[in-house]
């Protein structure tokens, strides 16, 4: 779920032209077959800068393969860290809004997952208190970070 979720987002971003990272990652291998690109060019040969193309597309679809897994993995194990802090069935709910939007205010998960303010406020101040996720420390108006998922999408 967690996956899907995240690459909703990641093509919803690239959509609206917010997305800043980069899909292919090819950029120091891309100097070292520069000439194949040029060949192109001067030779009309396509057939190596093809097949480079398509080797650094298979590359970049396997760390991506290997970020999802690592993404899944985490759900599972923040999804079970979070459930042993609130004894809640509303849980499940709160960590899916932490996956969607990493960056948010208890007013916005509260919107977001249809639970009253004082509830998610009191979720939030455990996991905060277990470091699961981290706030700008603001008594009004705090924002909170999920760090766990930021950094493995850095």
């Amino acid at each position: 779920m967690a996956s899907v979720a995240l690459l909703l987002l990641r093509s919803f971003a690239i959509s609206m032209g917010k997305w800043k990272g980069t899909i292919l990652k090819c950029g120091e291998v891309v100097y070292g077959n520069y000439r194949y690109l040029n060949d192109t060019r001067y030779k009309g040969d396509w057939t190596p800068w093809i097949q480079f193309f398509l080797q650094c597309v298979h590359l970049q679809a396997k760390q991506n393969v290997r970020l999802i897994q690592k993404v899944n993995d985490l759900y599972e194990e923040d999804l079970e860290k979070a459930s042993a802090l609130v004894n809640s069935q509303n849980i499940r709910t709160v960590v899916n809004v932490m996956f969607q939007h990493p960056i948010f205010t208890a007013k916005q998960m509260a919107e977001l997952t249809g639970l009253p303010e004082a509830t998610v406020r009191r979720y939030l101040n455990r996991f905060e208190e277990q470091k699961l996720i981290f706030s700008d420390g603001r008594m009004r108006s705090k924002t909170y970070y999920y760090y766990n998922l930021l950094d493995q999408l850095r």
